[in-house]
């Protein structure tokens, strides 16, 4: 898919202007709009997403008449396909020449098929606005006026999942591009990018590692799942999370798959919650389906990051991390102590007549 395809929204704009005589000024009574919301949704650049993900969406606002009673502007983002409540933004009002962008956020569902954006100019019941008050003290009954958009196309698509799958006994070999030219940035972050591969992997099983030493010298780990909605189809410009991940997709008849391989970028921030600088780095990219014990470590960067993996209680000195059954493998065949017959022996792992 290509990431720089412009997009074209269709929407509907439905203003309902209702008149509010308790609150009189030089416009108030024709009911005219205060307010303006460009119609060039921006969903910041997120295009596919898993199902149940929270999208950041902004929305530019102009003042086109005044209005001499106290106000603030209200913007309420919801979609549909769900029964979560409406994100809403409070702004106070804007200067005449004022051109400000909101931003808000999204629920998107497999089920999702509009984008609402309701601005709403509510009228204070104090001169100014109280703010001590509670929202549902502050305001008048009836806002002045209102505009909607309804945006049902170019909005944020779920991706497919395959199911997780084994791995071959030879596990796929995987090369990768590491770009730290940001990491010293404020906001800095690392990328990864995969440069070839020899099999496509299902993203549920993809999991970054990362560990490090934080400022009061404390060992932290965290451990992103690509697939989770916090991460996948974000980047370090649309969102907060120590993890994001870019899917090159091949999208046929509206619908794409998503899977780990050629093109697919990861990226991580370089600071901490506070801002300061990871030091000690250590990360491993793996997959991971120890369930039926298989997984592959496809790569490592730094001293990389040690986790039990198929929880059996060893980590970093596991010979087998995806399989709970085994740990050693003394002489160094692929075949554990648990089930070698001749765990000393290389050349021998199998015991068929229980002679030794």
């Amino acid at each position: 898919m290509n990431p720089h395809v412009q997009k074209v929204l269709v929407f509907s704009v439905v203003f309902a202007f209702l008149c509010v005589a308790s609150a009189p000024s030089a416009f108030a009574e024709d009911s005219e709009p205060i307010y303006w919301m460009d119609s060039d949704v921006d969903f910041n650049s997120v295009e596919w997403v898993m199902t149940g993900t929270t999208v950041p969406v902004s929305v530019e606002i102009s003042k086109i008449n005044e209005l001499s009673s106290s106000h603030m502007i209200a913007i309420h983002y919801q979609t549909d396909g769900h029964v979560l409540h409406v994100h809403s933004v409070y702004i106070p009002s804007m200067e005449s020449s004022n051109v400000i962008e909101v931003q808000g956020e999204v629920y998107i569902k497999w089920s999702t098929t509009k984008v609402d954006i309701e601005l709403e100019v509510l009228l204070c019941t104090d001169d100014p606005c109280d703010m001590s008050k509670p929202i549902e003290e502050r305001f008048e009954a009836e806002p002045h006026s209102n505009q909607i958009l309804s945006i049902d196309s170019n909005i944020p698509n779920v991706v497919q999942l395959q199911g997780l799958e084994k791995l071959p006994a030879e596990p796929p070999r995987f090369t990768f591009d590491y770009d730290d030219s940001n990491g010293q940035a404020e906001d800095g972050f690392w990328s990864i990018s995969v440069t070839s591969n020899q099999m496509d992997l299902p993203i549920q099983g993809m999991n970054m590692c990362i560990n490090w030493v934080n400022s009061q010298g404390e060992y932290e780990q965290e451990i992103w799942n690509l697939a989770n909605n916090t991460v996948y189809g974000f980047n370090p410009t649309n969102s907060e999370s120590r993890v994001t991940f870019y899917d090159v997709l091949d999208v046929v008849n509206g619908d794409a798959v998503a899977t780990f391989g050629t093109g697919d970028t990861l990226y991580i921030r370089s600071q901490d919650d506070a801002g300061l600088a990871l030091e000690g780095v250590g990360m491993s990219l793996v997959y991971d389906y120890s369930s039926l014990n298989s997984g592959a470590i496809l790569g490592i960067w730094g001293e990389g990051c040690s986790y039990d993996w198929d929880d059996d209680g060893v980590s970093g000195l596991d010979a087998f991390p995806f399989d709970a059954s085994e740990q050693t493998d003394s002489d160094d065949d692929g075949v554990g102590d648990n089930t070698d017959a001749f765990p000393d022996d290389p050349n021998e792992t199998v015991d068929s007549d229980s002679d030794g």
